[in-house]
């Protein structure tokens, strides 16, 4: 989905601030800075994971000593590309010090339960490749499809992103049925769990 939201986001972002005060430059600044903080979203999402198999496990030590090596890995970052880069220099920042976290986590994970670090990566993200490579290819179409249209301004930027993400999810959430991924149905189990703890505490509440 983060590949699909990058082939998007310059669409998204023209949707929402390109009718208004905000010059092209800065418009292309935000595009990039958006673009960069979606390179680290997995990142994040396996951060928040990580960090409770530690605590899992009674280490609460771990989890703040990486996050201090986020920290400052992404404040150093940004010093030093902001002049540079702008506002992208600081996302720069943000997202390298985001996967560093990820991949410090999971080394040390892997010396703790002796596994083989590499190999499990490739089981979990390999299946996932064909679903990828074909929403982002469907996602690319579209957005060349809109560009052909003789449409100038917000109704091309709208259409633009819904051409775009729409038929790249779709195609993500097909093949991935078709390829019958774990991923899927855990986010389907994620979802209605989430559904019926929010059910539970409204019936709470009334």
């Amino acid at each position: 989905m983060t590949v699909v939201g990058l082939i998007a986001a310059g669409p998204l972002v023209r949707s929402l601030f390109g009718h208004g005060q905000l010059a092209e430059p800065a418009l292309l600044a935000t595009t990039t800075t958006f673009a960069l903080l979606l390179t680290g979203l997995l990142a994040s999402s396996l951060n928040l994971l990580l960090a409770r198999a530690f605590y899992a496990q009674g280490n609460t030590s771990l989890p703040v000593l990486t996050t201090l090596a986020q920290v400052t890995l992404a404040v150093a970052v940004a010093l030093v590309s902001v002049p540079a880069l702008g506002l992208a220099g600081i996302a720069l920042g943000v997202v390298l010090g985001s996967w560093l976290r990820t991949l410090a986590m999971l080394f040390l994970l892997a010396l703790r339960f002796r596994t083989d670090l590499l190999r499990e990566l490739a089981r979990a993200v390999l299946p996932m490749l064909p679903a990828v490579v074909t929403a982002a290819l469907v996602a690319a179409a579209g957005l060349a499809l809109t560009d052909r249209l003789a449409l100038e301004g917000l109704p091309h930027n709208v259409l633009a992103l819904l051409a775009a993400a729409g038929p790249g999810t779709l195609t993500y959430l097909l093949v991935s049925w078709l390829g019958r991924l774990p991923e899927l149905e855990r986010s389907r189990h994620w979802a209605g769990s989430l559904l019926k703890r929010d059910a539970t505490a409204r019936t709470r509440t009334t």
